[in-house]
């Protein structure tokens, strides 16, 4: 049993890692007082998660639902690290 859900637990423990980034990401907008691109960034990944989840449950079950967290982690990230990279660049160029 254990051994059929190694994978899904891979997922899961690697999508964790990515929301400690958000998490840092999140802080680090918060204080260049960001926070309306943090809501436009969960809503984002609000309505890919709508999209992405359901099917990928029922196509591969707790797989499938692991591989669905990691990807809207990942994207997340992707969105706050971004957002907090050009803000920074802006900011240090004073734009």
């Amino acid at each position: 049993m254990l051994r059929e859900c190694r994978l899904a637990l891979v997922f899961i423990i690697l999508g964790g890692a990515f929301n400690a980034y958000v998490n840092l990401f999140y802080y680090a907008l918060i204080i260049m007082q960001e926070q309306k691109r943090i809501f436009l960034g969960y809503v984002g990944v609000t309505a890919a998660a709508l999209l992405i989840s359901s099917p990928c449950v029922r196509a591969a079950g707790l797989l499938g639902g692991s591989l669905s967290y990691l990807l809207l982690m990942a994207a997340l990230t992707a969105c706050f690290g971004l957002t907090s990279l050009v803000m920074y660049r802006r900011r240090a160029r004073g734009i």
